[in-house]
């Protein structure tokens, strides 16, 4: 007896082979995300493997200066104004590091009298201080969580309290 098949059938059909289709490509798709990855996490990645070393840090610009600064830069890369906000995910070299910041009342940029040295830290120390003097010196804190004012920081604003008569 000859097999008669409606276009509902064939409808019918065509559907639940691509829904099963579908459901392969999806079932496929969830066992290769989890698939144990041959690379290491961000988190746990500070490094990269180019020649130039690079550390990754969320860099908080503290100012100490008695004038408001803004567009502070390490290395060239802008990492702040100066109010302790911060920059998250900056990437930067190894060694030798120039800071800039500018001067928000008369707009001239000042180069840090100093060359802080960054090494390489501690893969907890994930935050990194930029503590600017009004000596016009930098220092460069690595932290494992979010930078706050140095001891030299907390001095020079207590004598600017003393001063102003606060």
């Amino acid at each position: 007896m000859p097999t008669h098949t409606t276009p509902m059938r064939k409808r019918t059909r065509l559907l639940f082979r691509i829904h099963g289709i579908s459901l392969l490509m999806a079932t496929v798709a969830s066992l290769v995300a989890c698939q144990p990855s041959t690379s290491t996490p961000i988190a746990d990645k500070t490094m990269n493997s180019n020649k130039r070393q690079i550390v990754y840090f969320d860099v908080s610009a503290i100012s100490y200066q008695q004038r408001p600064i803004f567009e502070i830069r390490l290395n060239g890369k802008e990492v702040g104004a100066g109010g302790g906000s911060l920059m998250a995910g900056v990437a930067l070299e190894l060694g030798p590091q120039t800071v800039t910041w500018r001067n928000a009342e008369t707009g001239a940029t000042t180069r840090a009298a100093n060359q802080p040295l960054l090494d390489r830290p501690d893969a907890k120390l994930t935050y990194l201080g930029l503590h600017i003097y009004p000596d016009n010196t930098v220092e460069l804190v690595p932290s494992p969580f979010w930078p706050e004012k140095t001891e030299k920081g907390e001095a020079l604003l207590q004598e600017q309290e003393k001063q102003s008569g606060q």
